[in-house]
């Protein structure tokens, strides 16, 4: 009995050994056609990782400037005091929250994490702002609105350049006029409240 059981043992590991080799040989061909493919596309693992991050940094930062211009948008419609100054910051905060969901969505789909609040910084000039009322506020808001836009049009034009991935190149390339537009629209109510 026990040479039955020797037998049947042996046997197995045959069985498991060949199974073994078999998924090993057949890991090994996906491997390699999947650098093939790589080496068709003429893309490594490094640039993929690469693309990703720059596409991820830029999604993070686009999370970051859409959460401020809503916030400090919602605070001008509540500490402004010029009708102009509350239409701008009525019509970025509706346009920054549709902006938003759409980062929301990219980086959801591409297992991103993005902030939902402010950042330390930015928290502190939004607490200094709440004590700000009046046309004092008026001045500071229409001036933090055109200096941010042109920053955030700079970084949206760089991210044109710079980010590999698809979609989240044409959707920046696609919130430019929009931006331009943002900023336009803040230099002239910035004149109106000197």
């Amino acid at each position: 009995m026990r040479i039955d059981q020797i037998v049947k043992v042996s046997m197995i590991n045959v069985f498991f050994a060949f199974a073994i080799s078999s998924c090993t040989k057949e890991d090994n061909t996906l491997v390699s056609a999947d650098r093939q493919t790589k080496g068709n596309n003429k893309v490594s693992e490094a640039e993929r990782k690469e693309y990703k991050d720059e596409g991820a940094k830029f999604l993070v930062d686009a999370a970051k400037m859409n959460v401020e211009e809503i916030q400090f948008s919602k605070l001008a419609e509540t500490n402004g005091q010029s009708a102009e100054i509350k239409r701008l910051a009525k019509m970025l905060q509706s346009e920054h929250t549709r902006s938003f969901k759409k980062v929301q969505a990219m980086a959801a789909a591409k297992m991103i994490d993005i902030p939902t609040m402010l950042t330390l910084k930015k928290e502190e000039e939004y607490n200094k702002m709440t004590r700000t009322k009046g046309a004092d506020f008026d001045k500071e808001y229409a001036d933090m609105m055109v200096d941010g836009h042109k920053d955030v049009i700079d970084r949206f034009e760089a991210a044109v350049k710079d980010v590999k991935d698809a979609e989240i190149n044409a959707w920046a390339k696609s919130m430019l006029p929009y931006l331009k537009d943002h900023l336009l629209h803040a230099q002239n109510v910035k004149e109106t409240v000197k």
